[in-house]
């Protein structure tokens, strides 16, 4: 499935159940969101392949994953962009995921909280004044930071909750980070 709506300000719910699908969202231009900022959007199911992409500013996306051998991509071009990935619950978690997330811009806030186990998880960000924040929990998890720019602020918290380690890697270039 592909939605693309573009050059407006545009909202997105997807509620998407079931296995194995491919899931593109994308949107061009400001103020857009897909979820909204107290609601995700949402894929539950196994094997499925989501890219989410906005370009512009002031966007926002929420979006929450339940499932295993899933692979989520979000890239996000433009200024003062909100957006949180949401992986696994309380009472399920989110196993054998990889989760790539890109950014160019500056003042962007990007929140991860992954619940679940062999999480492999890439962000990186191009850009000043960005605020990230990762939680990761369960064990057998990587998770890669790099950002490029200066005045960012990570703050990253891995748990291996009931086995064993996790990996965490985290380079920054540029001042005042």
């Amino acid at each position: 499935a592909t939605v693309d709506i573009s050059y407006a300000q545009n909202l997105i719910y997807l509620k998407q159940i079931g296995s194995s699908s491919t899931i593109t969202l994308e949107q061009v231009g400001s103020n857009n969101t897909i979820g909204s900022s107290t609601t995700s959007s949402s894929s539950t199911g196994d094997t499925n392949d989501i890219l989410v992409r906005q370009t512009g500013s002031s966007n926002i996306h929420n979006f929450a994953i339940i499932g295993s051998n899933n692979k989520y991509s979000s890239q996000i071009t433009g200024d003062s962009n909100q957006f949180t990935l949401n992986c696994g619950t309380l009472l399920t978690s989110c196993s054998n995921v990889e989760v790539t997330e890109t950014a160019v811009g500056n003042l962007n806030t990007v929140s991860q909280t992954i619940k679940g186990q062999n999480i492999k998880s890439t962000l990186a960000i191009t850009g000043s004044s960005n605020q990230v924040t990762t939680n990761i929990s369960q064990s057998n998890s990587t998770s890669n930071i790099a950002i490029t720019g200066d005045a960012n602020n990570v703050n990253s918290t891995m748990n291996a909750v009931g086995g064993t380690g996790s990996t965490l890697d985290i380079s920054i270039l540029g001042g005042s980070n």
